[in-house]
């Protein structure tokens, strides 16, 4: 369908593919800027914006809420629920060592959440995809996780009489994050990370400086298997998620 083919030709490499990688060229990025020129595939990001656009209108025109993605944003908008996420992420001793300290604060516009929106269809297209492929060969690869899996999966069946366990069920399984979130760690479906800075910033103990605008690459694997933050770093380990390890880091 539609949907399907435009989020492929996004991860097609062709000449916007190298666009994008000529914006790390000192001066280009402003060049792109003064021409107004785009180097994210305008059609499909267009495809994209346009059902994104549509959603939005519909919800805001029938009130209607499925407590999905859409919503969430929406209401980081209009700061419906924000002091109740706050007050429940303050009891989570995990959410607590993540927190992060802001100097700034600004309310979310429609633009950042159509933004954010298009991001989410669009990667997570071929993203998931690869999570799951890595998973099943995760498991075929670790039967002893494959077993204990299953045993929660079943449980989660049997819960529900057989029925398909629902969003909050699913959300209640504790080994299968720790699966999913080991696999993303170990078979990082990402090979790389790049981000625009947003003001100057010096580096801590260094000398370099980045300026605002400036794009900025990091490999997260280097990350994601430093033996400083991680008990088993080479290895497929799910144990790297329960409470203690994560406090630890």
């Amino acid at each position: 369908n539609a949907f399907v083919q435009n989020a492929a030709e996004v991860f097609k490499q062709d000449i916007w593919t190298a666009m994008v990688f000529l914006k790390f060229i000192p001066g280009v990025g402003k060049l792109f800027e003064i021409f107004n020129f785009n180097v994210q595939k305008p059609k499909q990001v267009k495809f994209f914006k346009e059902i994104v656009t549509k959603t939005l209108k519909q919800r805001a025109k029938t009130g209607q809420r499925r407590n999905d993605m859409i919503d969430m944003m929406l209401d980081v908008i209009n700061d419906i629920e924000n002091d109740k996420v706050n007050e429940e992420a303050e009891n989570d001793q995990y959410h607590q060592d993540m927190k992060l300290q802001h100097k700034k604060k600004r309310k979310m516009t429609e633009q950042d959440v159509i933004s954010n929106l298009i991001v989410l269809l669009m990667v997570g297209y071929d993203t998931t995809g690869m999570t799951l492929a890595f998973i099943l060969y995760a498991l075929a690869e670790n039967p002893e996780v494959q077993e204990k899996l299953q045993q929660e999966v079943d449980k989660a069946w049997e819960d529900t009489e057989g029925e398909f366990p629902d969003y909050a069920k699913v959300q209640g399984l504790p080994y299968t994050e720790m699966v999913i979130m080991e696999t993303l760690r170990f078979y990082t479906p990402i090979v790389m990370t790049i981000r625009s800075c947003t003001e100057d910033y010096a580096l801590p103990g260094s000398n370099l400086v980045l300026k605002k605008n400036e794009m900025l690459t990091f490999n997260a694997d280097h990350y994601h298997k430093d033996p400083k933050h991680w008990s088993h770093p080479d290895v497929f380990y799910p144990d790297h998620w329960t409470s203690e390890e994560k406090s630890n880091r």
